[in-house]
């Protein structure tokens, strides 16, 4: 691969927009607390799940005669008016799928922040983890499509969640039937250009199966070489990749430091407040996976930490995991 570095190897460990984010304070106009925040939320969202409907799947809300309505703007004679419709039923109505939906992106963020902010390693693990399992029990929410097109989690642009689980160190039979469940080609049939290849190029490197790995890291790597107005991490996410299968110490340092480079931008805060990247999950990814094969890794900071690129046995049994007072759907 072309070692031409973009980048020299003194990036700061964090940025001005991740320290400013990360400061200490009870309120902020730009970001109030949003750790506490996060928390509240995933109490709120925990307790849906001791409704009975929360173990309901599709079948069961058709049938309880459920009607979802919407304002609609129509303009008749010139004149805009409101008219009620109603929405085609479908998973993302059902109580205990939409929890799950929600709780993935509220353990995801927690995961970023307890890192970032205290250096957790442990419980940054362990909110990563339950992100990985919210995203495993909504690839078995049943769904009601004959032609299995409905692409709902079972995907694999839910790709990142699989990474959460390699980087919380999950224990190899769960990380192997994520990946087995994002693969299943029923349920990817949709035209995904690249979210394919990346997807089981990254799966497949997990899993130590290098021939297949590289196969589909090759087609990832021609299309970002084409590739004009994708951004540039893709291109260093595919170089990355090939690095690693080929043992490339120096081309796996200069992938990583180009994709955290080009992930934080200007490094400033962004002028619409929107909160900065805490952790590069990809670039995590694939120095773990490098550190696992002896690689020595050279990157260091605060959203590509060393910490999370060992590979420490954990055990998860302890946790309270989120699932319905009434079982999932499938368990009846």
């Amino acid at each position: 691969m072309n070692n031409d570095n973009s980048f020299d190897e003194n990036l700061p460990y964090i940025t001005h927009a991740q320290e400013q984010y990360l400061m200490d304070r009870e309120e902020s106009k730009k970001y109030s607390n949003p750790f506490r925040n996060h928390l509240q939320q995933i109490e709120k969202w925990r307790k849906k799940l001791e409704s009975p409907e929360a173990s309901w799947d599709l079948a069961a809300l058709i049938a309880s005669g459920k009607q979802f309505p919407y304002p609609f703007p129509v303009r008749k004679n010139g004149i805009l008016t409101m008219e009620t419709r109603y929405k085609i039923p479908d998973n993302e109505l059902l109580i205990g799928f939409k929890t799950f939906q929600v709780l993935i992106s509220l353990y995801s963020f927690c995961g970023e922040y307890t890192f970032a902010k205290w250096k957790d390693t442990v419980r940054c693990k362990e909110y990563f983890y339950l992100a990985a399992y919210c995203e495993e029990k909504l690839c078995h929410w049943p769904q009601e499509d004959q032609y299995l097109i409905t692409m709902y989690a079972v995907s694999l642009k839910a790709i990142e969640k699989f990474m959460m689980a390699v980087i919380a160190d999950a224990e190899d039979s769960f990380v192997h039937t994520l990946g087995d469940i994002l693969m299943l080609p029923e349920h990817n049939i949709e035209k995904q250009r690249y979210a394919n290849p990346i997807g089981k190029a990254t799966i497949f490197l997990a899993y130590g199966d290098d021939k297949e790995a590289r196969r589909h890291a090759k087609q990832l790597l021609t299309l970002e070489e084409k590739a004009k107005k994708r951004p540039k991490t893709w291109l260093s996410y595919a170089q990355g990749l090939m690095a690693v299968l080929d043992g490339d110490t120096e081309g796996v340092n200069t992938a990583l430091y180009n994709y955290v480079s080009f992930l934080r931008g200007t490094g400033e805060p962004d002028k619409y407040g929107d909160a900065p990247v805490l952790l590069a999950n990809y670039a995590i990814f694939l120095a773990k996976m490098a550190v696992r094969r002896g690689m020595e890794v050279t990157i260091d900071t605060i959203d590509c930490p060393r910490e999370l690129m060992q590979t420490v046995p954990m055990d998860y049994s302890h946790l309270d995991l989120p699932r319905p007072k009434y079982g999932f759907p499938w368990e009846k």
